[in-house]
């Protein structure tokens, strides 16, 4: 699959549940999303976890 067909098949997931996330996964994701590029890597990262309604 390459870049493109994924890009046109990809879809944004608006559904949710009320299953937790591991502590694991969650340092997984965001570890990762470190790299992800911004506007000319100018524009820094912020995230905000809420585990409690």
């Amino acid at each position: 699959m390459d870049v493109y067909q994924v890009m046109r098949t990809a879809f944004a997931a608006r559904q949710y549940t009320d299953d937790r996330i591991s502590d694991e996964t969650l340092y997984r994701i965001l570890e990762n999303a470190r790299f992800a590029p911004s506007g000319g890597n100018r524009q820094g990262w912020r995230v905000l976890l809420v585990r409690n309604k």
